[in-house]
């Protein structure tokens, strides 16, 4: 039976067990079986080809037997090298059938967090010093009713890892009842939006998470009536944050009615740009005046503000054939976009992942390379590592950590620049601090301290 067809008869069993990965064309099935079957029993390998030439396209899934084969191979082999390539391959959880393409930007939060069962008489404590066996945890809340602030028996326990939650899914005890909690929703509820209603100066986390919320609530509205404004001009100069992509940019204007096509570039180089410079045209002066009114002074993403200025230099004259060419390269931009953004990548870390399994170009002088202990080994010491402005690839923060010896581990936390490396003893890791902490490695700053020892317990309301 076609490898396809058959994993398209359901949702995956186990949950989160298929891969997603994204490499060089020159790779073979061969390559992938040979480096990720060490981690488990391999269900399927699917390269996906072009139809009408049948050559490989650089994507691959890999469906595992167990959850916890597939967290091992994604924390060890994403960004890993394969065959020699001097281009590394990114590895992530394939969505779900029903999902299709469509990914929140907190999805990954699923693979760390469990959705349990439990007693009216258990504490957040005992919960806690129940899954820590199986890995470092982020937070345990339980569901309690607002009212008299009793146990309603449920609670979400979030580990720092997937291959901890995975672990955790499979072996704890069985009345808890794990499954993997869906990604937390914040977008709260609004009446049906008005022109006059719509949000200035603020881009708020709940919008900015996902654009396509924005419209819905929006669109409508706006396409029933305009602000009555125009002034001349179809054109829009668009002053925004680097990490903001065309996808984005089209999604943000295209909630104003009568956009007719818009472009991005980057200034400040191509390594590190240092802003995003936007062109927006609307088929009428109307819409465009609307769009100004309404989206300068957004917070998008969060942390920048969109600049908006007309450009009164008016419509360019652009031929419909090459409106169209525009169209079409924006779609192809949409989805080369979808898959950064599922995997989580700055533009600017895109650069770490062609290092080549070469030495890191770091600008302090580092010992050779030492071999990793094995991840059973009791960790005495913790370094807490910031990577700014992006975090490096786990291969390179990997040979960095080595060189010191004893090195259990090294990880950055989901969504964030920061993370943790282990050691199984304080000789190695007051060496990593001294030699690492302000060292720059291609391009990126690190910051290597002491972690605490015992990291505070959050209490958060998961409602």
């Amino acid at each position: 039976m076609d490898n396809r067809k058959a994993s398209s008869q359901g949702l995956e069993n186990p949950p989160l067990s298929r891969l997603f990965i994204i490499g060089p064309k020159s790779l073979t099935e061969e390559d992938f079986r040979k480096h990720f079957e060490e981690y488990g029993t391999i269900e399927e390998l699917w390269m996906v080809k072009d139809k009408g030439t049948g050559d490989y396209k650089g994507i691959t899934y890999i469906k595992f037997s167990k959850t916890s084969e597939a967290a091992q191979a994604l924390e060890m082999m994403n960004g890993a090298s394969l065959a020699n390539s001097s281009r590394r391959i990114k590895v992530m959880i394939a969505s779900s059938r029903e999902q299709g393409s469509k990914r929140d930007l907190n999805e990954e939060e699923k693979a760390q967090r469990l959705f349990i069962m439990c007693a009216k008489s258990v504490n957040e404590d005992d919960l806690h010093d129940y899954f820590r066996q199986f890995g470092e945890l982020e937070y345990v809340s339980i569901i309690r009713d607002k009212g008299s602030g009793e146990s309603k028996g449920i609670a979400y326990v979030k580990f720092f890892k997937f291959s901890s939650a995975a672990k955790a899914y499979e072996e704890c005890d069985r009345k808890y009842k794990p499954v993997f909690a869906e990604p937390r929703r914040t977008e709260p509820s609004f009446r049906k939006a008005e022109p006059r209603d719509f949000p200035r100066g603020n881009f708020s986390n709940d919008y900015s998470g996902n654009t396509g919320t924005v419209r819905n609530l929006v669109s409508s509205s706006l396409a029933a009536s305009s602000s009555g404004i125009s002034e001349g001009y179809t054109k829009l100069t668009v002053i925004a944050s680097p990490e903001l992509n065309q996808d984005q940019l089209w999604k943000l204007f295209d909630i104003v009615p009568g956009m007719d096509y818009c472009q991005i570039r980057y200034e400040g180089g191509s390594s590190r740009p240092s802003r995003a410079v936007g062109e927006v045209v609307y088929t009428s002066s109307q819409w465009a005046a609307h769009a100004k009114e309404k989206l300068h002074g957004f917070e998008y993403p969060p942390g920048y503000r969109l600049i908006v200025k007309p450009d009164f230099e008016g419509r360019p004259d652009v031929p419909e054939s090459s409106r169209k060419d525009l169209l079409s390269i924006a779609e192809t931009l949409a989805q080369a976009t979808s898959i950064i953004e599922a995997a989580r990548l700055n533009p600017a870390s895109l650069l770490n992942l062609g290092n080549g399994g070469h030495q890191p170009n770091c600008s302090v002088e580092l010992p050779d390379p030492k071999p990793l202990v094995h991840i059973d080994e009791e960790t005495v010491a913790r370094c807490f590592v910031i990577c700014s402005p992006y975090p490096l690839p786990n291969p390179v923060l990997r040979d960095l950590f080595c060189r010191f010896g004893g090195l259990i581990e090294v990880y950055m936390l989901a969504n964030r620049n920061c993370g943790y490396a282990k050691y199984n003893n304080q000789k190695s890791a007051m060496q990593a601090m001294q030699t690492l902490h302000g060292a720059e490695v291609n391009g990126v700053r690190l910051k290597v301290i002491k972690a605490e020892e015992q990291r505070k317990r959050q209490r958060m309301d998961a409602d």
